[in-house]
């Protein structure tokens, strides 16, 4: 299946003005606070993993949060498709305190991110697309062997106990297809993990089915396939093209963010 995968890039510069939509255009915190995290708390381990990111009477924080986890955060993308930027992105840590007014919505909570991002790292967006590496998950020959999901409860998927040696058995409930691309992502090995699973069957709503497969296939147990890709490009007889979100940064002469890091 050849498709060349294109998406939403982001090319960071730590200074100069935003692309699209101006910082002024944005809704603002209150008030906010912004500093560096001890330096005892930059190791990476997962007790040091980004905390927070939720809005409680009024009092918004992240604390522990990398450069590469603001902009996740603010932009809603994942981190693997974020591109260049300054050595430091994934490394230095800061801390966020801000105040915004008790019933800000989450969406809004994001905007006034992306425009403390702007004010006090200078961080210039802007978007692009470039090939890249991807899953697909598409729908097979034959018509898919799911059911509409019995209620409105979501218990995602969870493991069963393989029938068969060396397979691995799991059972989705209420699962969404993009929900269930991010598990199959998930479930990955370490070396694909940074590859992204595109949905592309274009089954709206909720599933419910079973799911078995082994070491290298997916079982069609489903009538849904995944699909390797490499270099960013695969075939498709039906000669469509598809995108996904991706990000690259540049960093600017001055390396520094605000005048916060260390």
């Amino acid at each position: 299946m050849v498709r060349i995968f294109a998406g939403i890039s982001f090319v960071a510069f730590l200074s100069g003005m935003a692309f699209g939509q101006s910082a002024a255009a944005l809704p603002n915190f209150d008030i906010t606070d912004v500093h560096v995290s001890p330096r005892s708390e930059w190791v990476k381990k997962p007790a040091n993993n980004m905390g927070g990111g939720f809005l409680s009477a009024g009092r918004y924080e992240l604390r522990r949060a990398t450069m590469l986890d603001l902009i996740k955060t603010a932009y809603s993308i994942e981190a693997d498709k974020v591109y260049g930027g300054p050595s430091w992105l994934d490394y230095d840590r800061f801390e966020v305190a801000a105040k915004a007014p008790p019933t800000t919505r989450p969406e809004t909570l994001k905007l006034m991110l992306q425009s403390l991002l702007d004010d006090r790292f200078k961080l210039v967006v802007k978007m692009e697309t470039r090939p890249m590496p991807a899953y697909v998950l598409s729908v097979g020959k034959d018509k898919p062997k799911l059911k509409s999901a019995a209620g409105s409860d979501s218990s995602g998927c969870q493991n069963l106990r393989p029938p068969v040696p060396r397979t691995t058995t799991i059972q989705c409930r209420g699962v969404t297809m993009e929900a269930f691309a991010a598990e199959l992502r998930r479930r990955t090995d370490v070396a694909s993990r940074n590859i992204p699973v595109i949905d592309s069957t274009g089954l709206e709503g909720s599933w419910d089915f079973d799911l078995q497969y082994g070491a290298t296939v997916i079982a069609l147990a489903t009538g849904i396939t995944r699909q390797n890709q490499t270099g960013g490009r695969h075939h498709d007889p039906s000669g469509r093209k598809t995108g996904t979100d991706a990000g690259a940064f540049e960093d600017s002469a001055t390396g520094s963010c605000g005048g916060e890091r260390e």
